[in-house]
């Protein structure tokens, strides 16, 4: 039942994210964030209409994942899970045809997985004792490669009302945007081999979520973040695998951006904290990268 509910839901999410694009001013079409949106979109939708229907939210810190994948290649990423049911949904923009998910655990036994020939995985797991587990996307079939999304969900987890995630999804976008019209370079979501582009997270007042072991190559590099409207201050910093800070934005405004000159720059740590809301947020952060 909740797999033949998963495909369908997401235009109502896209359908609010372009209205909000529409009333804010006007900006050439970044590309790349035309074909993330519509993958962020396909499954922030999925999830919204799983929350309604049942008793699974979004989970707590990190819960949103997304990347652009080559044909064949996949991203891994290690993430802690407290004791209890979880749910995972993934999808992609037009060009992801097969796209697999797959959870181990910490003595890489498999857990979970969806290997069906389609682009809308679902996995659902019981958590039996808390610990590190593995999540992987694998664009098993997309002839141009393209951006994929996974989303994190638990029993008892938090709803975030449509107009929240389209907000978040949407401010995101625009400030990328800003940084691609600033810009002669052209600007790119992270490309490095297993690797994220993009996190998400639901984070009360004073709460911050910091993803570790980056892979930041070498170049100039980008780190932006956006809420959902409920949080009016959110703080930024990239920094080493020995917390040395590379840059930082404390900045007390919700939409902070961060740039760096990376050289082989492997390790690196992103913060995002929700330094100032009227209660639990979304926040959306992207590693961008420039090239001539």
């Amino acid at each position: 039942m909740l797999r033949s509910f998963v495909a369908p839901r997401w235009a109502a999410l896209l359908s609010v994210v372009a209205v909000l694009f529409c009333c804010s001013p006007a900006s050439a079409e970044w590309a790349p964030g035309k074909y993330m949106s519509k993958a962020v979109a396909r499954v922030l939708g999925s999830a919204k209409g799983l929350s309604d229907i049942s008793d699974y939210g979004f989970d707590n810190d990190l819960c949103i994942l997304a990347t652009y994948l080559g044909n064949g290649k996949n991203a891994a990423f290690n993430k802690y899970l407290q004791k209890g049911e979880y749910l995972i949904l993934g999808g992609g923009d037009d060009e992801i045809k097969d796209l697999d998910i797959v959870v181990s655990d910490a003595d890489g036994d498999k857990v979970a997985e969806d290997t069906q020939d389609d682009a809308s995985p679902l996995v659902r797991f019981n958590v039996k004792s808390a610990g590190k587990f593995t999540l992987k996307a694998i664009a098993a079939k997309a002839d141009k490669g393209g951006f994929v999304c996974l989303v994190i969900m638990r029993k008892g987890g938090y709803t975030i009302p449509v107009k929240n995630l389209a907000t978040a999804l949407a401010s995101l976008i625009k400030s990328c945007e800003v940084v691609d019209s600033k810009i002669s370079e052209k600007l790119y979501f992270h490309e490095e081999p297993n690797q994220w582009a993009l996190f998400g997270s639901v984070l009360d007042k004073g709460e911050e979520t910091t993803i570790t072991n980056i892979n930041m190559g070498t170049g100039t590099r980008v780190v932006v973040a956006a809420g959902d409207g409920v949080s009016t201050d959110i703080d930024l910093f990239v920094k080493t695998s020995k917390d040395g800070v590379v840059a930082k934005d404390e900045d007390a405004d919700p939409t902070p951006i961060v740039s760096f000159r990376a050289n082989s720059f492997t390790g690196a740590k992103v913060t995002y904290k929700n330094v100032a809301s009227r209660g639990k947020s979304l926040i959306l952060t992207a590693v961008l990268h420039v090239q001539k």
